[in-house]
C-alpha cells in the first residue's frame, strides 16, 4: 500500500513538473523523501502496532451443502 501511494505521488509530481505547474526546485526534489517518511510514520508504523500476535485458534464451522 505504501509503495502504491508513493508511486502515485511520484507520477503526479512528474506530471506537474512536466506541465510546468510546479517548479523543479530543491523542495520538490526532496519532497519524495519527505512523503516517504510521512507514509512510513503515518501508515507503516501504526499498522505494526495493531498487528495481532500470539497463539491463534482457527475454527471451521459446518456449512450446508445444498
Amino acid at each position: 500500500m505504501i509503495a502504491a501511494l508513493f508511486n502515485v505521488y511520484l507520477v503526479i509530481l512528474f506530471g506537474l513538473v512536466r506541465l510546468h505547474i510546479v517548479p523543479f526546485n530543491l523542495f520538490w526534489k526532496c519532497s519524495p523523501a519527505i512523503v516517504l517518511v510521512l507514509l512510513m510514520f503515518g501508515l507503516f508504523i501504526p499498522m505494526g502496532w495493531g498487528a495481532p500476535e500470539g497463539p491463534v485458534l482457527v475454527i471451521r464451522t459446518p456449512c450446508d451443502s445444498g
